[in-house]
């Protein structure tokens, strides 16, 4: 907001400038400058409104465009749809599956106070275990 602000006063006082440079009194090169260009805060709203519009139309033109080339390509845009689904569809598994058996808790009564005994330098129960 300072920035635009910044730059239209700066752009107003270049046009006093000029008009003060041809002969005007500044105080009449004022005026004129208002009158033509506009006040300050119209010019940033119009400055505003500018930008505002013009990113949601290059947004409206990129899709437009993206469309026009999935439909002159179909091959590549039933691979890539393919590939999202397929993409989307392993992740939501594996996520259910981790869920299932990881985070959610065990259905027994107090199991926060199950543990788990392991014999202590052995194999991991893989193999048979020296004894």
């Amino acid at each position: 907001m300072q920035n635009s602000t910044t730059n239209c006063r700066f752009h107003l006082e270049q046009h006093i400038e000029a008009q003060v440079s041809r002969g005007v009194t500044p105080e009449e090169a004022r005026r004129r400058t208002v009158i033509a260009i506009g006040g300050l805060d119209q010019q940033k709203d119009a400055c505003r409104d500018a930008r505002g519009v013009t990113l949601i139309d290059h947004a409206v033109r990129d899709i437009r465009y993206a469309a026009r080339m999935l439909r002159a390509n179909p091959g590549f845009t039933l691979v890539a749809i393919l590939s999202l689904a397929l993409g989307i569809g392993a992740n939501a598994a594996i996520l259910q599956l981790i869920e299932a058996v990881r985070l959610r808790s065990l259905p027994v009564p107090r199991a926060e106070e199950l543990t788990e005994v392991r014999i202590a330098g052995g194999n991991g129960g893989w193999g048979v275990s020296e004894i």
